[in-house]
């Protein structure tokens, strides 16, 4: 199966099909140098994937409709990390929070 690279003036986006709707799993690349892979819905980041931001956090888990949401790991640039839910784009619910000495919080 063949990539397909539509570039835009603020970022790229590459799939497997030819559809510049952005539908299905993709990786799209922003101007700034965010980049998310995984499953687009009309354009918007929903189902499974992982953002990893310029200055080295990371979110690998749900989307729905361009918002973090369920089960997921939060990564921040220093290394810490929430394994935990999310709802409508923020922490929600249950969690553990751990830190690079090994300390957890739940």
């Amino acid at each position: 199966m063949h990539k397909h690279t539509h570039k835009y003036t603020t970022h790229t986006y590459t799939t497997r099909t030819r559809t510049h709707a952005c539908t299905g799993h993709g990786v799209y690349t922003w101007a700034n140098g965010n980049v998310y892979e995984g499953e687009f819905e009309d354009g918007l980041l929903t189902g499974r994937g992982t953002k990893t931001w310029a200055g080295g956090a990371k979110y690998t888990g749900t989307w729905d409709h361009g918002r973090r949401s369920g089960k997921a790991k939060y990564t921040w640039a220093s290394g810490n990390s929430f394994r935990g839910q999310f709802d409508n784009g923020v922490r929600n619910g249950r969690g553990t929070k751990r830190l690079l000495d090994g300390t957890r919080y739940v």
